[in-house]
C-alpha cells in the first residue's frame, strides 16, 4: 500500500520504540529472560481512516529463546507525539486508561462470566503489554496473522452485522449484570471526551450543525424541518452532556450499559474461511471510548456507522431486534437479577435520545460518507471548514476516487523526474477533484496535494492531473479512441514552447501556458501541470468576464494565432501535429 495511504506520523517510529523495548516486552510476556530479538521491522498498522485518536504500528519480530527460533507480529498503539490538532485533543483524555481497563479488567471478567454458563465467545484480542507511564502504550497480538481482516471496500453483510451485534450484546448484557450487582466495578468508566472542553468546543461536535441546517434550507422538500432543528441546535451540547455524563452526574431510569462508544465498521475485524468464504468470527476493536451510558448510544451510532444504505432502509428493525434478543438471551443465561428489559422499552429508549441521533445525522454521518464514499482525509474533514462544507455532488463522479495506479509511487516517480532528484520520498498525498462539473468533459482531472522531502528539505506541492476516463460509459466510448491527449501533449511539449520562443525573439515575454511537468501516452494517457490556483488564478463561474478580462483573453489568443501563422510559414506545423489529429478535426 502506498505511503500516502498512511498517517505521516506512523511512517517513522519514535526512538523509544526499538529493539531494546520489544525485547523487554516479549521476554516479560514469554517469561524468557534470555530472549533475544534477531530481526525487527516496523510498518504502519492500518491505513488512514481506520483510526484517529492514536498512532499505531505493526512490528514484525524474529527472536530466539531456549526452545528455538520464533516470529511474532504485534500491533502497538500509543499516543500521538507530534505537536498538532490530534495531540491537543487527546493528550489529556482518558482514552488509554479506559482501553487498558477494558483489556485488563472488564473484558476478561465478561469472558469469565460467559465461560461459567458454557458460552465460549471470544470478546477481545489478547493484550500482551500495557503501560500509562512513562508512555501510554498498548500492545496486542496481530489479528491479521490469525486470518481477521477489516472490511473496507464494501458494506457489511447482514450476517457480519449480526455477528458484530452478537459480540456487542454480550458485552452489554454482562455490563448490566455488573451495574446491578457491583456498580463500583465499572466506576472508572464514567468519564468521556465530553469532560474535555477541547472536544466539546471543538470542530467534531460543532462543525456539522451549520452545514446541516444550510442543507435543509437549500432543499425545498426539507425546508419545513429547518425551524425544528434550529430549536434542537440551541440546547444541543447541553443535551449531549446529559446523555453522555448522565450516569455519573444524575442517573435517570433507563437501560444503562457499558457502551463501546465508537462502534463502527473499521473498529471490528472479520474472519472468513479461506476455502468456503463462510464467516467464522468477528472481533471488536478499539475500546478507548467505553463509558456507561444508555444502550441507545451504541445502537444509534451503529445505524449510521455500521449499516449500509439498504440495511438502514430495509433491515434496520430486524437487525436491532436481533441485537436486543441476544441481550435478553445472554441476561437470562448469566443469571441477571434485575428487571428484564422489554422490546417496547428498548424502542422507547431509542426514541428518547434523539439529540444523540442529531449529532450522528448532522456531523458524524457526513464525515463517514466523506471517508467511505469520497475517500476524503479525516483530519481535513475535522479541521478544515472549507472541506466540510464542500458539496461533493458538484463534482463528476469519476473524479471522486482516483484510479489505483495514481498513488504515491507514481507521484514520486513524476517528482523525481521533474526535479531531477534521485532521493525523494512522498510523506503525505491527498487527491480531490480538480474542478467542478461543467468545467470540462473529455477527461478526468484530479488535484494532488503532495508533501515530500528530498536532499534539500521538506516541500509541498499542488498538482493538476489530467487523464482519460476509465469507467465504462458514454464518456469513455466517445473519446476513448480519440487523439485528444496526443494533441494536447504535442501542444504543451512542442507547439506552445515554440510559440513562446518566437515571441521571446521579438522581445515579448507573454506567458501562453502553464508548465507541464509530466506527460505520457502509455500505459496511461496522462498530463500533469502545476496548479494555477496556487498562483492565484481562478475560473470565473458566478459572473461574466469584465471588459478588461475579455481583452486579456483575446490578447493571449491573438498572440497564439499570430505565432501559429509564423510557424506555418516555416513549415513547422506539419512536424508538430500528426495527420491523424488533423483528420480527427476535419
Amino acid at each position: 500500500m502506498a505511503e500516502g495511504s498512511f498517517h505521516a506520523e506512523e511512517l517513522n517510529t519514535p526512538e523509544w520504540l526499538n529493539e531494546q523495548f520489544i525485547t523487554k516486552v516479549l521476554s516479560d510476556y514469554e517469561k524468557e529472560p534470555s530472549l533475544k530479538v534477531t530481526n525487527l521491522a516496523f510498518t504502519p498498522a492500518s491505513p488512514k481512516g481506520d483510526h484517529y485518536a492514536s498512532i499505531m504500528f505493526r512490528a514484525r519480530v524474529e527472536y530466539t529463546i531456549q526452545n528455538g527460533n520464533f516470529s511474532k507480529s504485534l500491533i502497538i498503539k500509543t499516543m500521538p507525539v507530534e505537536e498538532g490538532n490530534k495531540k491537543d485533543m487527546f493528550e489529556n483524555s482518558p482514552i488509554f486508561k479506559t482501553e487498558i481497563g477494558m483489556y485488563s479488567k472488564v473484558l476478561p471478567e465478561c469472558e469469565r462470566i460467559l465461560r461459567e454458563v458454557g458460552d465460549e465467545s471470544k470478546l477481545y484480542v489478547d493484550c500482551i503489554y500495557h503501560s500509562l507511564r512513562p508512555r501510554q502504550i498498548i500492545i496486542f497480538e496481530d489479528l491479521v496473522e490469525m486470518g481477521y481482516l477489516v472490511v473496507r471496500n464494501r458494506w457489511l453483510t447482514q450476517e457480519e452485522i449480526c455477528s458484530a451485534y452478537s459480540k456487542l450484546a454480550k458485552i452489554h448484557a454482562n455490563s448490566m449484570k455488573m451495574i446491578m450487582e457491583r456498580p463500583d466495578f465499572l466506576k472508572d468508566f464514567r468519564h468521556s471526551m465530553y469532560d474535555i472542553p477541547a472536544f466539546v468546543d471543538g470542530p467534531i461536535l460543532n462543525g456539522g450543525m451549520g452545514p446541516f441546517l444550510e442543507l435543509l434550507g437549500r432543499i425545498p422538500e426539507l425546508t419545513k424541518y429547518q425551524p425544528h432543528f434550529e430549536k434542537i441546535r440551541l440546547h444541543f451540547k447541553d443535551r449531549m452532556r446529559e446523555i453522555m455524563l448522565g450516569y455519573k452526574n444524575n442517573p435517570q431510569p433507563g437501560l444503562y450499559v457499558l457502551c463501546h462508544g465508537d462502534y463502527h465498521s473499521r473498529n471490528m475485524m472479520f474472519k472468513h474461511n479461506k476455502e468456503t468464504g463462510r464467516l467464522e468470527d468477528c472481533m471488536l476493536l478499539d475500546f478507548q471510548g467505553c463509558i456507561v451510558v444508555p444502550m441507545a448510544v451504541d445502537l444509534m451510532y451503529s445505524i449510521y456507522m455500521l449499516m449500509g444504505p439498504e440495511q438502514r432502509s430495509d433491515e434496520l428493525e430486524t437487525l436491532l431486534n436481533y441485537y436486543f434478543s441476544t441481550v435478553v438471551e445472554t441476561l437470562k443465561k448469566i443469571g441477571y437479577q434485575g428487571e428484564m428489559p422489554t422490546l417496547s422499552g428498548f424502542w422507547s429508549e431509542m426514541k428518547r435520545h434523539r439529540y444523540y441521533e442529531f449529532l450522528l445525522l448532522s456531523t458524524i454521518f457526513p464525515m463517514a460518507v466523506g471517508l467511505r464514499v469520497y475517500s476524503m482525509d479525516l483530519e481535513e474533514l475535522i479541521y478544515n471548514e472549507e472541506t466540510r462544507n464542500t458539496d461533493q455532488s458538484q463534482f463528476n463522479e469519476d473524479e471522486l476516487v482516483p484510479p489505483d495506479w495514481l498513488n504515491s509511487e507514481f507521484i514520486e516517480g513524476v517528482l523525481k523526474s521533474d526535479e531531477m532528484e534521485t532521493v525523494l520520498k512522498v510523506i503525505d498525498l491527498t487527491f480531490s477533484p480538480a474542478s467542478a462539473k461543467g468545467d470540462h468533459y473529455a477527461s478526468i482531472m484530479f488535484r494532488a496535494k503532495v508533501k515530500y522531502y528530498n536532499r534539500k528539505g521538506d516541500f509541498e506541492k499542488s498538482l493538476i492531473i489530467k487523464t482519460m476516463p476509465e469507467a465504462e460509459g458514454h464518456k469513455k466510448e466517445l473519446i476513448g479512441g480519440s487523439p485528444i491527449f496526443e494533441t494536447e501533449t504535442g501542444l504543451y511539449t512542442k507547439v506552445l514552447p515554440e510559440f513562446e520562443r518566437i515571441l521571446r525573439q521579438a522581445g515579448d515575454g507573454t506567458k501562453l501556458y502553464v508548465n507541464c511537468i509530466y506527460h505520457s501516452l502509455a500505459p496511461h494517457q496522462v498530463l500533469i501541470f502545476e496548479d494555477l490556483v496556487e498562483m492565484d488564478y481562478f475560473v470565473l463561474r458566478d459572473r461574466d468576464g469584465a471588459l478588461d478580462e475579455i481583452h486579456r483573453v483575446y490578447f493571449k489568443l491573438a498572440k497564439w494565432h499570430a505565432a501559429s501563422l509564423k510557424v506555418q510559414e516555416e513549415e513547422f506545423w506539419s512536424a508538430c501535429i500528426s495527420t491523424n489529429t488533423l483528420n480527427f478535426f476535419s
